[in-house]
Formats: C-alpha cells, sequence, structure tokens
C-alpha cells in the first residue's frame, strides 16, 4: 500500500532517472528528497524508493536514496574543488559513507 505523496516531485525524479543517469541527476534526486522531506519527514525516502522500484522496476534502495540526499547535501553547503567535478558517482557513494565532513573534502 501507498501513501500519497507530492506528485510533482514524483514525476520530477522520473523524468530525471529516465533523462540522466549521471551526477546531475543524484544532485537533482537529492535536492527533490530533501524539500519532500521538509513536508513530509524522513519516511518520505523509504515512500520515493519502493514506488520508484514499482514504477520503472530498477532497484532504487533506501541507502542509494540517502546517498543521493547526503551528495545533495554536501554539494549545496560546501565548495568543491575542480577537481571533484572530474569524480564519478562510485567515487562519491565510497566518500559520503564518512560522517565527518573534513575526511570527505579531504577525498574530494
Amino acid at each position: 500500500m501507498y501513501i500519497l505523496i507530492f506528485p510533482f516531485s514524483y514525476i520530477l525524479i522520473v523524468s530525471f532517472t529516465i533523462n540522466k543517469s549521471d551526477l546531475n541527476t543524484y544532485y537533482n534526486v537529492g535536492k527533490i528528497l530533501s524539500e519532500a522531506g521538509k513536508h513530509y519527514g524522513d519516511g518520505i525516502v523509504k515512500e520515493y524508493s519502493q514506488k520508484l522500484k514499482y514504477d520503472l522496476n530498477k532497484n532504487y534502495s533506501i541507502r542509494l536514496l540517502y546517498r543521493m540526499l547526503k551528495y545533495y547535501n554536501f554539494v549545496s553547503e560546501e565548495k568543491l574543488p575542480t577537481l571533484s567535478a572530474k569524480l564519478s558517482w562510485s567515487h562519491y557513494d565510497e566518500i559520503l559513507k564518512f560522517d565527518d565532513v573534513n575526511k570527505i573534502a579531504y577525498y574530494i
């Protein structure tokens, strides 16, 4: 059973994931999750994970969506060096496992 979620933000996530597969997509998904979380709370990530798996037949785990959210929060708050644009999602995925912002910035 699905809880009613804000449809516009969900449609944006679907359109980003269909049209792109890069850091920009993950940044935008994180931004949408951040905004939706302000209105619906932390449970929205689990809801989006289930709905995206069902609608797109792709595995958007809760962990992956939280990483996208963490990536958005980090990128939007920090000034990243030029080199950081050359890193792939797999690099960020490993780096974002750290809780310490200084460690994350060091590796970027």
